[in-house]
């Protein structure tokens, strides 16, 4: 979530220069497709964030 919206600013931006420079968009769609069967490959192995700890007596935080 976190390199979404600086890829999504970017990602228009490199695919237009690289149409600009070789006239045609399979090679920036290609990089683009590795790029997203890279973070698809590595999501099953993201864990969700741990709970916060209070950090005054190393409890742990729980919502009311």
């Amino acid at each position: 979530m976190v390199l979404t919206p600086p890829l999504a600013v970017v990602g228009p931006i490199y695919v237009g220069w690289v149409y600009d420079t070789t006239g045609s968009y399979i090679s920036a769609f290609a990089w683009l497709a590795a790029l997203v069967a890279v973070f698809v490959a590595i999501m099953p192995f993201a864990t969700p964030p741990k709970s916060p700890t209070d950090t005054v007596n190393g409890r742990q935080i729980t919502p009311e």
